[in-house]
This record gives C-alpha cells, sequence and structure tokens, in this order.
C-alpha cells in the first residue's frame, strides 16, 4: 500500500490513528504528523496534505449587510497559511447565505 500523502510514492509501513479514523503512513511522514507538524486529511480525495500542501485556514470572518441586485452579505475571511495570509470577500445572497449557516452547523457533526 502507498502513502496517502499527496504526491507521496513511498511504501506505507504504518496505520497512523487519527480522530475518526486511520490512514496509511510512510515512516517519513508517520514521523512528521507525529511531531505536531501541520496536517489535513481531505476525505473527498482521500489523500493527507502535509506542511505547505496544507490549505489554509480561516483565522477572521466578518460579515455586513450587502445592500444591491442581489442583496445578502458581504462575508470577508482572513485566511492564513504556511508563510501567506490573505484577505477574501464573497457575496453571498440572502437564500445562499440560509444554505450557508446551515452547512455550517451540520459540518462538524457530519
Amino acid at each position: 500500500m502507498r502513502c496517502f500523502v499527496k504526491n507521496c510514492s513511498d511504501d506505507a509501513t504504518e496505520a497512523w490513528q487519527y480522530g475518526a479514523g486511520e490512514v496509511d503512513l510512510c515512516p517519513a511522514h508517520h514521523e512528521y504528523v507525529e511531531s505536531g507538524e501541520s496536517w489535513y486529511l481531505d476525505a473527498v480525495e482521500r489523500v493527507v496534505y502535509v506542511g505547505s500542501a496544507v490549505p489554509g485556514r480561516v483565522v477572521a470572518v466578518s460579515a455586513a449587510p450587502a445592500e444591491g441586485n442581489p442583496g445578502g452579505l458581504m462575508l470577508r475571511l482572513t485566511l492564513a497559511g504556511a508563510n501567506r495570509a490573505e484577505d477574501v470577500k464573497f457575496l453571498v445572497p440572502d437564500e445562499e447565505a440560509e444554505v450557508l449557516m446551515g452547512v455550517l452547523r451540520r459540518g462538524r457533526d457530519g
């Protein structure tokens, strides 16, 4: 079996336990995640991202009503990752804001 880390072609020799299950890792990546470095399991792609390949995380959120056509919310996110930070803005129409709130409520619960 191959290591679950994206773009790693080494043989997996270690079953690494995380909160909800386990993935197979090569010895180098097993040591890496055990040392406390950043990692992320993409359950859809069934791969593990490590280090600078880990997607940026949201470190700040703000929202304000947005007038216009369509109206809704102007959502601002500050993302931070390995040696990078960026601010992004999204116009979220009212009907999509309701969907987004539901997704966020259910997100941690599966």
